[in-house]
């Protein structure tokens, strides 16, 4: 049986969430948490869907897809005008996964066949470690490397950052940029560098999936702060942590530099207050914490917050009472892989 897969891995935000909508630059690095794409021939012509970790499966038709894909655009559009909620474009979550499939298939010249695609993810979702782009990026890839497809990475870019937004709404591409390149990034208005930064073990705390969505987030953090003077102050911390990381010595001024990111993220209005009380627990036993991805702007669940300490026992014996998990997870340096 003909059959292509792609593995990409997860994201995590280090300085710059929010801001990076604004133009202001980022810094990023991917996880070794992945979601992997496998598309397969089938001897009927139409599509059979079976998306383990959002528990559905379905067979769809080519026409069933295309009429899906428009309707799904057609929805943005009213977002885009403001007459619709960004969370009211994609009305099921595995519509994400059949967008990026039909998006895809655009590329497809050849006369379309009956395909399976299957989907495996080990990212959490919903929590800032930037599970949709990762399963966008790893459904376009796996569709165009079935059929012998190469893009250029802006074509390849640009095309998994349309189906992103079916997701959030706006959004620059550090997501999807990030699980693409793989390793750490510096990312300012779709242009990414590449960041040397050496192996070491990452601590995340996983303090729940946020009420509100990126999306959402995102809308409401531009109707109070759109115009204002803030995000050049996100843009010197990330340009300063950016320049850091190029020191040998740099413990002290990245601790600094992540406590001040957390600042920016709470006056915001991004980081709920269960979130920040325990983030400020963590801060006052010499733990290096903020809050990673869009936070919520309701609710006490924020998403991922990042930890930087060598005492893992510190870090749990705090989160505790909070009723969090901590998770540790490495750097990957691949980005999409191909099987």
């Amino acid at each position: 049986m003909r059959k292509s897969s792609a593995r990409a891995p997860g994201k995590l935000i280090i300085s710059g969430e929010h801001a990076v909508v604004y133009d202001a630059p980022a810094i990023s690095v991917a996880v070794n948490r992945y979601v992997t794409s496998t598309v397969s021939s089938r001897r009927l012509r139409s599509v059979l869907f079976h998306l383990a970790d959002l528990r559905h499966t379905e067979t769809s038709t080519y026409d069933t897809l295309r009429k899906l894909k428009h309707r799904l655009k057609s929805s943005y559009q009213k977002f885009l005008d403001g007459d619709f909620h960004v969370r009211d474009v994609l009305e099921k979550p595995f519509e994400l996964a059949q967008f990026a499939f039909v998006n895809a298939l655009d590329h497809v010249e050849e006369s379309l066949s009956g395909l399976n695609l299957e989907t495996h993810s080990d990212v959490p979702t919903g929590c800032g470690l930037g599970s949709s782009a990762a399963l966008a990026v790893s459904i376009t890839g796996a569709v165009l490397h079935y059929h012998g497809i190469t893009l250029g990475d802006e074509e390849f870019f640009e095309l998994v950052k349309v189906a992103e937004n079916m997701q959030h709404g706006y959004t620059k591409g550090l997501d999807v940029m990030t699980s693409f390149r793989g390793g750490a990034i510096h990312f300012k208005q779709g242009q990414y560098t590449s960041i040397d930064v050496p192996d070491c073990p990452i601590t995340l705390i996983n303090t729940g999936q946020p009420e509100s969505t990126t999306g959402e987030a995102v809308f409401s953090v531009r109707k109070r702060f759109g115009d204002s003077g803030i995000w050049s102050e996100f843009s010197e911390v990330t340009e300063k942590f950016y320049s850091a990381l190029c020191l040998e010595d740099h413990q002290k001024t990245l601790f600094e530099l992540i406590a001040k990111n957390q600042t920016l993220l709470e006056t915001i209005g991004v980081v709920p207050d269960k979130v920040r009380t325990c983030v400020a627990d963590l801060q006052e036993r010499g733990v290096a914490a903020k809050l990673c991805g869009a936070g919520s702007v309701s609710g006490d669940a924020g998403g991922i917050v990042l930890a930087l300490s060598d005492d893992l026992e510190q870090i749990e014996e705090c989160v505790k009472p909070y009723g969090y998990s901590v998770l540790r997870c490495a750097i990957d340096r691949q980005g999409l892989v191909y099987d």
